[in-house]
């Protein structure tokens, strides 16, 4: 799963990248793994494609990480 602890013994986010090579192994395998299974959710054929088309998620779930391992997240609370 790509938000699972690459090391259940040692979750968290890992701000400063330590697990950067095993999530980029991770999401290679994930990708190689979806384009063998295009005809059940359309990211392409072949790795590349798949990649491609999940960059642009990735990149707005980077971004948000990235804000909040710098500043408290704040939310405003819903009321019924």
């Amino acid at each position: 799963m790509l938000d699972s602890a690459i090391d259940p013994s040692d979750p968290g986010t890992h701000p400063r990248g330590e697990n950067a090579p095993q999530r980029e192994e991770g999401l290679r395998d994930w990708a190689t793994w979806a384009a063998g299974h295009n005809d059940q959710f359309n990211l392409g054929a072949a790795f590349e494609q798949a990649c491609q088309k999940i960059s642009a998620p990735l990149a707005c779930a980077n971004s948000m990480l990235t804000a909040t391992n710098s500043a408290p997240v704040r939310s405003n609370s819903a009321t019924s």
